[in-house]
């Protein structure tokens, strides 16, 4: 058995993406291409790929609930100056609100259900989190793009969805 695609080509550690031509790319390495635009191309043999693979590591990230590189991370205020990440899908559903708010469409709040029975209403003029049943106790939210991990620390970000790092 060819164990060159359960390998990846740039650093060796296990695969989880095999390229059109049939060479292994493992998570981090094909983070790092794509955020320095090197996506097309197979790092190993040069060959053009099929579905280049910014494709492949947004597809993986999507189904995985993760965060990729130019996601609008959005966050509610907590205690203590820091803040709480809402998760990576939830994130995508409120930024796709907030783009038709920015379109000046007549929508300037949303709902949204974060888990069983908690319902909240995100105020995008406001920047305003509160329960859909008791408007009267607010969280500020804010919104920054993600490029790395140490985004969250430089936002003071202690979690994601009240499950601390």
């Amino acid at each position: 058995m060819d164990q060159s695609k359960n390998l990846c080509v740039v650093c060796e550690k296990s695969s989880i993406f095999c390229l059109s031509c049939n060479h292994g790319l493992c998570k981090g390495c094909a983070e790092e291409l794509v955020k320095t635009d090197k996506y097309n191309y197979c790092p190993k043999c040069d060959n053009y790929l099929d579905v280049d693979i910014k494709k492949l590591f947004t597809d993986y990230a999507n189904n995985n609930n993760e965060f990729v590189n130019g996601d609008a991370i959005w966050c509610y205020s907590g205690a203590n100056s820091n803040w709480w990440s809402f998760t990576p899908n939830q994130c995508k559903l409120i930024e796709n609100n907030f783009q038709l708010f920015l379109d000046e469409t007549e929508l300037n709040e949303m709902k949204l259900t974060v888990s069983i029975g908690s319902i909240y209403t995100l105020n995008f003029e406001n920047m305003t989190q509160s329960s859909f049943n008791d408007n009267t106790k607010k969280r500020n939210l804010k919104r920054f793009e993600f490029r790395s991990l140490t985004d969250f620390a430089d936002n003071n970000v202690i979690g994601i969805a009240g499950k601390k790092f």
